[in-house]
């Protein structure tokens, strides 16, 4: 088991090494201080390959001296870079020589030394001179780094110290007690493993390295987490083994909790929130240039705002900008025009009871100048209006303004994130961008509110208007009877079209009457006709209330169709009716014939016509009317009502000689 454990652990740094020389091989900048990373990288790796199997003795026992080797002449090359004095370089040069020649000898030649003060010179004793003068380059790196060079230099400096520091303390029993802890050594290759995500982004910051990996945070994340947990486990497996075997009766019963309570740990861990955001937010700040990857963050941002979900757009933008944050929820007040001051407009994940804030509240004073990305208020440095936001909003964090065109639109009140943090230049950035586009959704979703509240005011004015004019036509019929009686009350003829009249008259105001009401208006009474035998009785009924109107079709065959009537008929007075205002005393032709599949009612006036660009730009315009005291609204209720007859209403005219407006019928099966 010993033996598996430990083949696993070499081969694991074997393969994690190579894979970084080849990396660094290919991606890296080619200097001087790339060749000896590369170098010392590569010593490890072969050193870790060496431990596999069964290589000649004499390899597998200097590799030790090489891997160190390989480190020592990375640590000499950086410290003549930043040593101020060639004097300190070359006297750590010599030592570093010295000590690595000695430490190769004696693993090569296992020979002791013994010295008068119960000292005894061999392998192990140089082997803690390796380790300690690997020591003394880390310490005399970062000691005589600037504070630039220091940036990139601190991670390499760490792994490589943790790495000397344990190489040490593995040697000291065999030095002092001539024996070796099986435990140290196979912890050895797991801290190698740990330190390689150091030395990885080491060589990414120092420049004359720049190791060029792009790698997403998630991806680092997840494999950062994956070796941590690889790590504990196989550290909590070593000492369950220890426990087991030295533990007494109840060795195996340790060992089995041991295991499972390090399982529990990484499982709540893995669970947690606030967890899971520290790492994330070390991995940001520690393993990449940038703090935020800005394409992870602007795609989750496009996705969280455009969830197709039943939350309201305010529900919506607050937990885009809360996500973003990484806090666990907020509050959103959002400017109402028709209250005049801003409303609470979404809650989430907050115990709060907000209240409305007028736009010369004092709160708002910093949101004055559109530069301002976010209030701290937990910041007392912040001024008075951080301590007012506290005061109405104790959970809160941050207060983020949202800016549109010089118009600020809303405000969030953020509560603090499950990992702290402290706001760089990084953050404002990133807020400030995201509160504009937050910003355009609010105004898009309040304008689209806009719009559909303007669409059924629209629809009301439209409705309105029709029976508006409905009513004018009604009075319009009604007066021209009233006009007629005196000169044609003696005729029968006149009188039976008279109440004929009257009748559909008091039917239309009735039905107008009802929907003026809020009763819903009857729908379409289709029925089948005989389109010829309708109108020539529309015309006969005309000209008995003593109106010029003429029929110019011929008798023909069975004009069947099948259409609401009383429509029909609303939409032919009306033609009618302009026609003989258009041209008085002057007689309309209504005509007949067919056109395809549908007939075609035409009805023709000799008035003085109209202008082509009043033909295409207004007449069919709502609220554009020629004659005085018009309402504008009767060709456009006209040809809506024809085309959801199933039919059209077409016009042509020119001036000086008259209009001619076209009505399409379809056509239906025969009459039975």
């Amino acid at each position: 088991m010993g033996l598996s454990f430990r083949t696993l652990d070499f081969a694991v740094v074997a393969l994690a090494y190579g894979v970084l020389a080849l990396a660094l091989w290919r991606k890296g900048r080619r200097s001087l201080h790339t060749v000896a990373l590369l170098g010392a990288i590569t010593l490890t790796s072969v050193w870790a390959v060496l431990q596999i199997g069964e290589p000649p003795l004499w390899l597998q026992r200097i590799s030790p001296s090489l891997r160190d080797a390989g480190w020592i002449f990375l640590l000499l090359v950086l410290i003549r870079s930043a040593a101020s004095t060639q004097k300190l370089w070359r006297g750590l040069a010599v030592a570093g020589l010295v000590v690595i020649a000695t430490d190769a000898v004696f693993n090569l030649v296992p020979v002791e030394i013994a010295t008068g003060a119960g000292l005894r010179l061999n392998s192990a004793f140089t082997r803690i001179a390796a380790g300690a003068l690997g020591l003394v380059l880390v310490e005399n790196l970062l000691r005589n780094a600037t504070r630039d060079q220091l940036w990139g230099l601190k991670l390499l400096g760490i792994g490589l110290g943790l790495s000397f520091a344990f190489n040490l303390f593995v040697e000291i029993p065999p030095l002092f007690g001539n024996t070796q802890l099986g435990s140290l050594a196979l912890a050895q290759p797991l801290i190698y493993v740990a330190v390689l995500p150091l030395l990885a982004v080491a060589a990414i910051r120092i420049p004359s390295m720049s190791l060029k990996l792009h790698s997403s945070r998630r991806v680092v994340f997840h494999t950062a987490t994956l070796a941590a947990t690889g790590v504990l486990l196989e550290s909590a497996a070593l000492a369950a083994f220890y426990v087991r075997n030295y533990g007494g009766t109840i060795g195996t019963v340790l060992a089995l909790v041991l295991v499972f309570s390090c399982l529990a740990g990484v499982l709540t861990a893995a669970a947690s929130g606030t967890f899971r955001s520290r790492v994330q937010r070390f991995i940001s700040e520690n393993f990449f240039s940038y703090k935020y990857d800005y394409r992870a963050e602007w795609q989750r941002f496009i996705r969280s705002l455009s969830a197709q979900d039943d939350d309201s757009v305010s529900l919506q933008v607050l937990r885009t900008l809360a996500d973003l944050l990484d806090c666990p929820g907020g509050l959103l007040l959002v400017w109402r025009e028709n209250w005049g001051r801003y409303m609470p407009g979404a809650q989430w994940g907050v115990e709060a009871d907000p209240v409305p804030i007028e736009p010369n509240d004092a709160m708002l004073e910093p949101f004055r100048d559109e530069a301002k990305g976010f209030l701290e208020l937990g910041n007392d440095s912040a001024g008075p209006a951080a301590a007012a936001w506290r005061r109405h909003h104790g959970f809160g964090w941050l207060a983020v303004p949202l800016h549109y065109r010089h118009q600020l639109v809303g405000i969030a009140v953020l509560p603090a994130p499950r990992a702290k943090r402290r706001l760089d230049w990084e953050d404002c950035n990133l807020i400030s961008l995201a509160a504009a586009q937050l910003a355009i959704y609010l105004v898009h979703d309040d304008t689209a509110k806009a719009l559909a509240d303007a669409k059924l005011m629209e629809e009301f004015n439209r409705r309105t208007a029709f029976i508006v004019h409905d009513m004018k036509n009604a009075i319009g019929q009604l007066s021209l009877v009233a006009q007629n009686a005196a000169r044609f009350g003696e005729d029968p003829r006149f009188r039976e079209d008279m109440v004929v009249s009257i009748r559909r008259s008091v039917e239309q105001l009735q039905e107008l009457l009802a929907r003026l009401r809020g009763k819903p208006a009857p729908g379409p009474q289709a029925a089948r006709m005989d389109l010829y035998v309708w109108l020539a009785d529309f015309v006969k009924e005309k000209k008995n209330l003593g109106l010029p109107v003429s029929f110019q079709a011929q008798p023909c065959d069975v004009a069947a169709t099948e259409i609401d009537q009383a429509a029909l008929r609303n939409v032919l007075n009306h033609v009618v009716d302009n026609a003989l205002e258009a041209a008085p005393g002057c007689e309309v032709e209504i005509g007949l014939d067919k056109q395809g599949a549908a007939y075609r009612i035409s009805v023709q006036d000799k008035g003085k016509g109209m202008a082509p660009t009043y033909l295409s730009d207004e007449l069919f315009r709502p609220l554009r009317s020629t004659k005085s005291g018009g309402f504008g609204i009767g060709a456009f209720q006209a040809r809506q009502t024809m085309r959801e007859l199933d039919g059209d209403l077409q016009v042509s005219s020119k001036l000086g000689r008259g209009t001619t407006v076209q009505l399409t019928v379809p056509q239906r099966d025969t009459l039975p």
